[in-house]
């Protein structure tokens, strides 16, 4: 039951937490793969500020030989 208390508190204070994370966005951001503008299509922006297009992290994870299952998460991030 302790667990579960401790659990309980936790996920209260993360939500918490998350109402006060942002991140902000340079006009110029670019995609951290091709360099082109991050805001000309669909894109990712992960916690250490990195920004890629979609098809650009499709891409470098194919290149990378990425498990098939890493690549189908991808897919069911915008969804």
């Amino acid at each position: 039951m302790q667990a579960f208390e401790r659990n309980a508190e936790y996920l209260k204070n993360e939500l918490r937490s998350l109402k006060n994370r942002y991140i902000e966005l340079k006009g110029d951001q670019k995609c951290e793969e091709c360099m082109r503008s991050i805001f000309t299509e669909e894109f990712y922006l992960f916690p250490c500020s990195h920004c890629y297009h979609k098809s650009c992290l499709k891409k470098k994870m194919t290149s990378l030989k990425i498990h098939q299952d890493k690549l189908r998460e991808v897919d069911h991030l915008d969804k």
